[in-house]
């Protein structure tokens, strides 16, 4: 089955909710045009960020209460509902989830009535909830503003694409379905818990693998691995001299003037070779104060992710299972700078081919990274920009 994927990179101002979102809609039209003269085919799936229209560096609780939003059906909702109807599209957005606690046992347990989830919303092409995901792993920044582990942990759901199934009345049962078994994996899902556990457990990866997730969706608020927030060499005033410049590179990009937005609706014609080079990790870096470019990736932050996904990759050291088919991430990062946290950007989508056999002297199963020819990138964003990444991706058996 073939897939039109649109990964849409925001960079949210916290308390600018409209102007978020129509951003995002206005990303979306650039990407889609309605008045093309030609045929434009709307996506399939259309992915935004971690906590996509509200921002996510929230200093406690008391700041992040007025943009709390009832489970399924706040505004985050409300607009994925919209994007889903225009485009007839699943919709997939982040947003922070206030639960109302239901039983008298659990109001003992905490000083407030309900609980704080980390969340995101997984909607029909016809406005209709399919699946609710609130993440996993915390990171400390979750953990300031009183949010909650998902009691379920990670989950895997079976996700009908047939997207003619879906009407008014719920799905047809007199359609066939196009069932792929999903999974959603929220930010630090994919890290290490608490970043204690050892680093091959790779717990979010292998729970996806021994569940038979073949379309693995990740809306993340990930940090660039310069941000100044994680440095602990540097003074506070350093840390406010180096953010205001990495704020500079993204506001006032010479490039940026004259096209603000990155739009990349290659589809299909993807120069593999050249996405390659681009994403070496011995290329050189432009992530760094002195060099920033805001249109470029950070390769780094990209071959981390392949990585955390080993168990999906062939390597000449792994046992080979003849059970793996082709499985498809979504890597669908913010980017962007709040107070002292600097964001990777470089939303990417990858396709782990794990059905190659390792024994070939043509190809590289030896490395863990963007090198290995088990993986492709079938592309990315730049690590300051917001745009849209648009690939038609083939998931095979569907």
């Amino acid at each position: 089955m073939n897939l039109k994927i649109a990964c849409v990179q925001l960079n949210p101002v916290i308390g600018k909710f409209e102007e978020n979102c129509k951003r995002a809609s206005l990303l979306l039209e650039k990407a889609f045009p309605s008045n093309s003269k030609d045929v434009v085919k709307h996506p399939d799936i259309v992915v935004l960020p971690e906590l996509a229209l509200t921002g996510y560096n929230f200093a406690n609780q008391k700041a992040i209460e007025p943009f709390l939003e009832s489970t399924t059906s706040g505004p985050s909702t409300d607009f994925g509902v919209q994007i889903s109807k225009r485009y007839n599209c699943f919709t997939l957005i982040g947003y922070p989830e206030k639960s109302i606690i239901t039983t008298k046992s659990q109001i003992q347990d905490t000083s407030n009535d309900f609980e704080i989830y980390n969340s995101a919303v997984l909607i029909s092409p016809t406005g209709s909830i399919l699946f609710n995901y609130r993440k996993n792993f915390l990171y400390e920044t979750d953990e300031k503003w009183g949010c909650s582990s998902n009691p379920k942990g990670f989950q895997t759901f079976n996700l009908n694409l047939n997207k003619k199934a879906y009407g008014d009345n719920g799905i047809d049962p007199n359609i066939i379905s196009k069932i792929v078994p999903a999974s959603i994996g929220i930010c630090m899902d994919l890290n290490p818990y608490k970043f204690e556990a050892p680093f091959n457990k790779l717990e979010f990866a292998n729970h996806c693998l021994e569940t038979g997730a073949r379309l693995i969706l990740c809306p993340t608020a990930w940090l660039s691995h310069e941000s100044p927030s994680i440095r602990t060499d540097i003074s506070d005033n350093e840390k406010k001299r180096i953010s205001n410049k990495y704020q500079s590179y993204i506001t006032d990009s010479p490039d940026s003037k004259n096209e603000r937005f990155q739009i990349d609706n290659n589809g299909g014609n993807i120069d593999f070779p050249q996405i390659k080079q681009e994403i070496h990790p011995d290329k050189k870096s432009f992530t760094s104060e002195q060099n920033y470019n805001i249109f470029k990736p950070d390769h780094s932050v990209i071959n981390y992710w392949i990585i955390r996904f080993f168990p999906f990759l062939n390597h000449l050291y792994k046992r080979q299972s003849p059970f793996l088919k082709p499985t498809v991430v979504v890597m669908c990062n913010r980017s962007g700078i709040e107070k002292d946290v600097l964001y990777g950007g470089s939303s990417t989508i990858l396709k782990f081919n794990n059905n190659k056999p390792c024994l070939s002297k043509d190809e590289n199963f030896e490395d863990v990274d963007s090198r290995n020819d088990s993986v492709d990138v079938l592309g990315y964003l730049g690590q300051g920009t917001e745009g849209v990444l648009v690939r038609d991706v083939e998931l095979e058996g569907i």
